[in-house]
């Protein structure tokens, strides 16, 4: 599992989008679970390269799953209709 960073923002976007590309599993038919432990702030950026991944995830059939999202982070993910990539804690 991937831990996000305490900030995914502008900032940290890139540097986030290359650890995804050189350790996340990207084979067909897998999860990439991400722990949203740490998430304090996630800005539009950091939002556009998690809904990158679930869209290149999908095309090989596989998903993302966002787990241990702080209830901050959850109503942020909410507010943007995207609560179904968090994983019910």
């Amino acid at each position: 599992m991937l831990a996000l960073p305490a900030h995914l923002t502008i900032e940290t976007a890139q540097a986030f989008t290359e650890t995804i590309l050189r350790d996340a599993p990207m084979d067909e038919n897998t999860a990439v679970n991400l722990d949203a432990a740490a998430l304090e702030t996630i800005t539009t950026p950091g939002l556009q390269v998690l809904l990158s991944l679930q869209k290149s995830l999908h095309t090989k059939n596989s998903r993302l799953h966002i787990i241990g999202a702080t209830p901050s982070v959850q109503a942020a993910f909410s507010d943007c209709g995207l609560q179904s990539l968090l994983e019910p804690s």
